[in-house]
């Protein structure tokens, strides 16, 4: 609602840019909620920019590191200026492999690119490994953490790699309204970091209040000012969960049972997989296995 209003609140502005101070007020505002200086905020959907800076910098050859499968938006804009992807494969329980990111970070890696909780996995790694990784990597080379989906999680507070760049380490964070908010028409998000990155990218034209947009600004001010929003959404989400949690542990039972009855390794990924497809049709009223 308080977007909403912000919003309707504007409209009398639609024929007007947005301004540098507009852009300034934002910028305090995600400081003050990341107990940072403004300084090391830059506005905007960046990732694309920001991994373009990154694979110039210092030439072509530079080495970025990151999970696969996952999103590519940073590591593929490297690309188009001679940055090298390393991808490294998740773990068997789909989460960022810390160990393997370790091994695979080396001279010439320009930068590391993490998302946490992963996409698309929706994997979270354990706080304090993946704390001790990105101080540890970043010692080598800037991390670049995406946040995008981390809200969604009860204890984002205690997850958030911010307090890394509060510690002044050689981490950046992005942030998006676009998903948990519900801002995606109003494509908006931020990054915070070193200084002097973020006066870099600055000097490269990221971040310009003008470009970003009026409705954006206020619609994702607005938003970050709601205090009930996201733990209304989370309370949403949980009471949305528990059937689904219920028709899960049913359709889990089901297989195992079919994977008995067709005498399958119930522990084979594979078996499961197949019995939980029959197993649904079976429910649906259709004829699974009798039709093959």
């Amino acid at each position: 609602m308080q977007v909403r209003f912000a919003i309707e609140h504007s409209l009398p502005q639609l024929a007007r840019y947005a301004t540098t101070e507009l852009s300034q007020q934002f910028t305090e505002q995600v400081a003050a909620y990341e107990q940072i200086s403004p300084d090391q905020v830059i506005l905007g959907e960046i990732l694309g920019g920001l991994g373009l800076y990154l694979g110039s910098n210092g030439g072509p050859g530079g080495e970025f590191v990151y999970s696969t499968p996952g999103y590519l938006a940073l590591v593929n804009a490297t690309a188009n200026v001679g940055g090298i992807g390393v991808p490294v494969l998740l773990n068997a329980a789909f989460e960022n492999d810390l160990p393997a990111l370790r091994q695979h970070i080396g001279a010439k890696t320009r930068a590391v690119y993490l998302i946490n909780p992963h996409n698309p996995t929706g994997t979270l790694n354990d706080t304090a490994a993946f704390h001790t990784f990105l101080r540890e990597a970043s010692a080598h080379a800037p991390v670049i953490v995406d946040e995008a989906y981390l809200e969604y999680s009860p204890d984002f507070r205690m997850r958030f790699a911010a307090l890394l760049v509060q510690d002044r380490a050689n981490v950046l964070v992005f942030r998006t309204f676009d998903k948990i908010h519900g801002l995606a028409g109003l494509h908006i998000g931020y990054t915070i970091g070193p200084r002097a990155l973020i006066a870099a990218l600055r000097k490269q034209g990221l971040g310009d209040g003008e470009v970003l947009g009026r409705f954006n600004l206020v619609a994702a001010s607005a938003a970050l000012s709601d205090a009930t929003h996201i733990p209304r959404i989370s309370r949403s989400r949980c009471n949305g969960a528990r059937p689904l949690a219920r028709r899960a542990r049913r359709a889990e039972a089901a297989a195992h049972a079919l994977c008995r009855e067709l005498r399958l390794p119930e522990h084979a990924q594979t078996a499961r997989c197949c019995c939980h497809g029959v197993a649904a049709a079976r429910h649906r009223g259709r004829p699974g296995l009798s039709a093959l």
